[in-house]
């Protein structure tokens, strides 16, 4: 009787003594919001298209989460990344990124750029269509400021570049003819005002975002090549 009675206080002091470890092992572990906010988050993204114009392509996402200051526990993380899609008809894309969420989300800036050749064939009115490549720059600023709650506004700057060459000779006397090949361009300003009551701007589970936004551009510019 008395080997029975020592041998379940034997399990019951180990069964006690493992849960304290686990208990100690736990508290150890608890989350280090200053050690997380520390750190910068890496996600690849791949992302497969189709368009009858470019044919199969695929979309290779890098982004990044990060905290600029992680003492700033208000603002949500920042995100930038770097893009590259191609497609099967040799069109491709390059495009970099990146959203600041600044001083307890009182600012949030925001920088795009994408630069891209896409190979298309134009009907332009010939007897056949004119095979050519479609070459895009676009630039895009943005810097908003909270003015009251979650109501932001601010100002932006957008520039974008469009120019046409032909992928043979015939192709090009005919963009030539329809004064497609001179590097076009036009940029504006951007006036914004947005609310936005979302619980997470990166991955929002309830809340919307409303925004209304005002362009103002420029006379066109045009340089030859």
């Amino acid at each position: 009787m008395r080997k029975l009675v020592f041998y379940l206080l034997s399990v019951i002091f180990v069964s006690f003594s493992y849960a304290q470890k686990k208990e100690s092992q736990y508290q150890i572990k608890t989350f280090n919001t200053l050690k997380e906010r520390s750190r910068v988050k890496y996600n690849f993204v791949p992302m497969p298209s189709y368009d009858p114009s470019t044919k199969l392509g695929l979309t290779a996402m890098n982004l990044f989460n990060y905290y600029p200051n992680k003492l700033d526990t208000i603002s949500p993380a920042s995100m930038g990344g770097i893009g590259l899609s191609y497609t099967t008809n040799n069109s491709w894309f390059v495009g970099l990124g990146n959203t600041l969420y600044l001083k307890e989300d009182t600012w949030r800036v925001t920088t795009r750029f994408i630069y891209g050749r896409m190979n298309q064939e134009l009907d332009l009115g010939y007897e056949n269509d004119t095979d050519a490549k479609r070459i895009m720059s676009m630039v895009t600023l943005k810097a908003l400021r909270k003015i009251y709650k979650r109501l932001y506004m601010g100002v932006g700057y957008t520039f974008n570049k469009v120019n046409y060459e032909g992928n043979d000779a015939t192709s090009q006397e005919e963009l030539e003819d329809r004064n497609m090949t001179g590097k076009d361009g036009n940029n504006g300003l951007m006036y914004i005002l947005t609310e936005d009551t979302r619980d997470n701007v990166n991955y929002p589970y309830k809340g919307f975002y409303v925004s209304l936004k005002v362009d103002q551009y420029f006379a066109g510019t045009q340089a030859t090549a």
